[in-house]
């Protein structure tokens, strides 16, 4: 699926990803912060909503969000998985030009926060252990933790768009959320056709 110039996607996003999680019990919270990766920037500890803090998690996230579809296109079992994975790699490319692009109309930079510090840090985890998994328990770890992170995602963007006061990156996280939806249901459908058993 295309996005628009200025959609972001992901699912799932910004400090949004801070802890995705499972709804199967509360000691799944960090289960799948994989959407992420490391981009480096300033490191600030607080102002978790503040533009910059939303433009390095929205960085960390896209970089992310390609290293685990990567995996995907390569381990998944499942032609459409692979598919998706794909659109997944194309578009997050696209969304991290878009995100640069902002940062400089706007006059933002990107700053590391501690969120995003341990999105980094748990998103290496959660890769290490995509990685041991193979046929169809990937398959299901990989859509699961989609799903999951993009129902946090559009969370927390309903939280960033009230929070925002710059137009231009309001108008930004209003069309990442509509995208966000998007791939959202395009991964619960995969749910069905490619995980069940």
């Amino acid at each position: 699926m295309k996005l628009k110039p200025i959609v972001v996607v992901m699912p799932v996003m910004f400090a949004l990803l801070t802890g995705c999680n499972t709804m199967n019990s509360s000691s799944n919270q960090s289960q799948f912060p994989w959407l992420f990766a490391p981009h480096h920037h300033h490191y600030h500890k607080h102002a978790a909503g503040t533009p910059g803090n939303i433009l390095e998690n929205c960085i960390k996230l896209n970089e992310a969000e390609i290293k685990a579809a990567n995996l995907a296109k390569t381990k998944s079992s499942c032609s459409m998985v692979r598919h998706f994975a794909a659109t997944m790699v194309r578009d997050h490319h696209q969304n991290l030009r878009e995100v640069r692009r902002l940062s400089h109309e706007i006059g933002v930079v990107p700053t590391m926060n501690s969120d995003a510090m341990r999105i980094e840090e748990k998103s290496e985890h959660k890769y290490a252990e995509l990685k041991m998994l193979s046929g169809h328990a990937f398959n299901k770890e990989f859509i699961e933790s989609m799903i999951h992170c993009h129902h946090k995602a559009l969370a927390m963007l309903d939280r960033a768009i009230n929070d925002s006061t710059n137009p231009k990156l309001t108008a930004y996280l209003k069309a990442t959320h509509a995208a966000v939806t998007k791939h959202l249901h395009e991964a619960e459908a995969l749910q069905k056709k490619c995980t069940s058993k």
